[in-house]
């Protein structure tokens, strides 16, 4: 009887300690002793995460600006060592312009493991981005470096160059600055197939048919730019009007990210 009496006391006060853990953020533990009910009272573990996750992201930091150093050091030796118009420096030049985006993008992705999803996607999306541009570049690579000749005037592959801005476009809907609370407004699938749709018919409507219907070298090159110029002109106003709204880090982050 005895025993009984225990066992619901503790699950009763149990109950308690939860309900005070949840709206004071401690972590409160509960156990029987020899002189009664002991309760212990411990740092939330929120507090242990937060500062785990400041000191890993300061290795990655770290370890991110020691990559690109590096990196910057190879390229710069190589260039000045190797003569001018040389294969060889053509063959390296187009390989690290692959791999730059590569390391960029394990950058973005870093930052996408927060417990926020709004600002996860909006760090994939980028990095959506930045992988788009990449596999543009190993298209160039694979022209001048494999089959060693220059890429065609008319390339239908000119296309992934374009494509790269609408994550970006995307990106600028989910306004990851703000809380949860403070944005009603929901991204969802049905609108970035939308959005994805409504460019690349702009982009088939303005350049393709200078590419196959009637091939014009001179049109085609003026067209593909204006599309992609307003394209770039509408990313770049986005996130100056974000950047105009927002205050510290994120106003940083926008104002650094059309640089792109």
């Amino acid at each position: 009887m005895l025993r009984q009496v225990e066992s619901l006391l503790l699950r009763q006060t149990s109950r308690l300690a939860a309900f005070v853990a949840r709206n004071s953020g401690l972590d409160l533990r509960l156990s029987l002793g020899k002189s009664g009910l002991i309760v212990r009272s411990c740092p939330p573990l929120h507090a242990y995460t937060r500062k785990t996750y400041r000191m890993s992201s300061s290795r990655r930091i770290v370890w991110m600006l020691g990559i690109w150093l590096l990196i910057l050091i190879v390229y710069t030796a190589v260039s000045l060592s190797l003569p001018r118009g040389a294969a060889t420096l053509l063959t390296f030049g187009n390989l690290v312009q692959c791999v730059v985006p590569l390391l960029a993008n394990a950058g973005l992705l870093l930052n996408a493991g927060t417990p926020h999803w709004r600002r996860n996607l909006f760090w994939m999306l980028i990095a959506l981005s930045c992988t788009l541009w990449m596999f543009g570049l190993f298209q160039w690579a694979y022209y001048e470096v494999y089959q060693h000749r220059p890429l065609p005037d008319l390339y239908p592959g000119d296309v992934v160059f374009f494509l790269r801005g609408i994550p970006l476009m995307a990106s600028l809907a989910l306004l990851p600055h703000r809380r949860g609370g403070e944005n009603r407004f929901r991204f969802g699938y049905l609108d970035f197939v939308l959005l994805l749709m409504w460019w690349t018919f702009f982009y088939i409507f303005s350049v393709l048919p200078w590419m196959y219907a009637t091939p014009s070298l001179g049109q085609y090159n003026h067209n593909y730019n204006v599309v992609t110029n307003i394209q770039n002109m509408v990313v770049v106003v986005g996130f100056g009007i974000l950047a105009l709204q927002t205050r510290g880090t994120w106003r940083t982050v926008y104002a650094n990210l059309p640089r792109m």
